[in-house]
């Protein structure tokens, strides 16, 4: 309600249902649009196919990809997410996404030389639609930015809700996990049977790839 300014000329508002919380405020209809949110516009650009995207990055074709981003800054639990993923032994292989933290980015590389599982390692990138474009499934946390640009790649999303979450995007994993095109975990044996149940079960995997497809952009 705090964010809500009677007086506002305009909203542009990301859903139906924040519209609808709006009008139940006193806003006039005819001063909202749904619009969604607003990325980058890169992520509307016509790229080069998977396979090529994999090439250039030297990225193993036929693979399970989980992609792991968790900000702009990144965050320790990139780091305990490769593990906890390695330990499963689970044919994947994963892309961290390290953000500006030297510090994080060196640890995953230093983890990548000791584990089994491949992992790629990337700090800070404006090349995220591509490499959401060859993801299977990304690891993130339930930010309104990182949800809204996996929506525009079709890339079926895993929301950690294992911590504290901000007080603003609470109803985010709920949002998606509603409309099917996610899962959340709020510990890691959720984690762990949740990830595992979309690697190995391909039908449960395509219904959420599916929705995800469906899903208004």
């Amino acid at each position: 309600d705090n964010w809500i300014i009677k007086e506002q000329y305009h909203s542009f508002l990301p859903t139906e249902q924040a519209k609808e919380f709006f009008s139940s405020r006193g806003i006039s209809k005819e001063k909202m649009l749904v619009s969604g949110l607003p990325i980058n516009p890169n992520f509307h650009k016509t790229t080069e196919s998977r396979e090529k995207i994999k090439g250039n990055y030297n990225i193993t074709q036929d693979t399970f990809t989980i992609m792991i981003l968790m900000g702009g800054n990144g965050s320790y639990s990139i780091y305990k997410y490769c593990k906890i993923i390695d330990e499963l032994g689970l044919p994947v292989q994963i892309i961290a996404c390290c953000g500006k933290s030297k510090s994080l980015n060196s640890k995953v590389e230093k983890l990548a030389k000791m584990v089994k599982t491949s992992i790629y390692v990337f700090g800070f990138t404006k090349e995220l639609p591509e490499l959401m474009k060859i993801s299977d499934i990304l690891i993130t946390k339930p930010g309104p930015g990182s949800i809204t640009e996996s929506i525009s790649q079709n890339l079926p999303m895993l929301i950690d809700a294992s911590s504290y979450i901000m007080w603003q995007e609470r109803g985010n994993a709920e949002y998606i996990e509603n409309n099917n095109i996610c899962m959340a975990f709020r510990s890691k044996k959720e984690l762990h049977e949740k990830l595992t149940a979309l690697v190995i079960n391909q039908e449960k995997y395509k219904l959420i790839k599916d929705s995800m497809i469906n899903f208004p952009k």
